[in-house]
């Protein structure tokens, strides 16, 4: 009987090490996905466009959006009333880093209330893919995934989180025509538009 729970004690030991060692492992895995996800966020571009034509009073527009290996991931084309274009990004703040999601396109002659959504742009199965990059195990990553699903479903909340919008105003300087455009977002909220 003493030798039975010996034994029984052993594998319990064996299996709560085995546990702890697993837990380790999992863990110092995210904390390197997590400063390589950094990492690649310290400046990454998740959008480029380039303004096709003006024409009456329309904007024909062409953005591409880009994951953090700056591969492209898609490319999607608009026709937008207006002349001043805008892009609303919302920014979404975790662990001291802000990720930009962009949210939407609108005009001087459409209101943001009307806006295009282009969130679903970069859509990966739930994923934003903008965030993507080679080695990344989604299931790390489950706080994007969530903030995104609240986007995609126009559920915006706000506290540590905030929009940044970008624009052009035809008084001072605009957009270009058959100029490529990069948005740069730094892992510390700021976005900057310039050409590529």
């Amino acid at each position: 009987m003493k030798k039975i729970f010996s034994f029984l004690v052993l594998i319990l030991i064996l299996a709560i090490s085995s546990f702890f060692a697993y837990m380790y492992y999992v863990n110092s895995e995210v904390e390197k996905l997590e400063k390589q996800l950094f990492n690649l966020m310290q400046v990454h571009t998740p959008v480029k466009f380039k303004i096709l034509e003006k024409k009456e009073g329309v904007l024909f527009l062409k953005v591409k959006y880009y994951d953090l290996d700056n591969n492209q991931i898609t490319e999607k084309e608009y026709n937008i009333k207006g002349e001043e274009l805008v892009f609303d990004f919302y920014i979404f703040a975790h662990k001291n880093k802000y990720f930009a999601f962009p949210y939407a396109i609108f005009t001087d002659k459409i209101a943001p209330k009307n806006a295009i959504s282009i969130v679903n742009d970069y859509n990966s199965s739930g994923f934003p893919q903008i965030f993507s990059f080679q080695q990344i195990n989604l299931k790390h990553f489950v706080f994007l995934s969530k903030k995104y699903e609240q986007l995609l479903r126009k559920k915006r909340t706000f506290g540590n989180d905030f929009g940044n919008s970008i624009h052009d105003v035809k008084e001072l300087k605009q957009f270009e025509i058959d100029v490529v455009y990069k948005f740069i977002v730094h892992s510390k909220g700021g976005i900057e538009v310039v050409v590529d």
